[in-house]
């Protein structure tokens, strides 16, 4: 679903967004959060409704993971495996980390991960 009608499938597209990105990779990234109506939803979505949302979803840490991993820019989000912790981070310009947070809930780093993945890219 690209045009989100209801927060609930806003919640799910920015879950699924690194799928997404690959699946309609003739969308740029904030051409996609456009089409979920992020925007629009974005002060009514909490981190607990995230965490729900991909509790559900099966692979959901991983492939944001890989989403990390891919990324060739900054500044940038995004979340790495420290044992059984996630660490949050995020990457200034200049490749320096700037911000590091360690979770023991993975659950809970990808859900603020997503947040300041879609709050980055409507900034721009």
């Amino acid at each position: 679903m690209l045009q989100c009608k209801t927060k609930e499938e806003c919640i799910q597209s920015i879950c699924l967004f690194p799928l997404k990105c690959k699946e309609y990779s003739h969308f740029s990234p904030l051409e996609l959060v456009n089409r979920f109506q992020y925007a629009k939803f974005c002060a009514e979505i909490t981190k607990k409704e995230i965490i729900q949302a991909l509790k559900k979803m099966d692979g959901a840490i991983e492939f944001w993971l890989t989403y990390t991993e891919d990324k060739r820019w900054t500044p940038a989000w995004g979340i790495s495996m420290k044992d059984k912790a996630v660490n949050l981070f995020y990457m200034s310009p200049a490749r320096e980390i700037e911000f590091a947070q360690e979770y023991s809930d993975p659950f809970e780093a990808c859900a603020i991960l997503i947040r300041m993945e879609m709050e980055g890219l409507i900034r721009k």
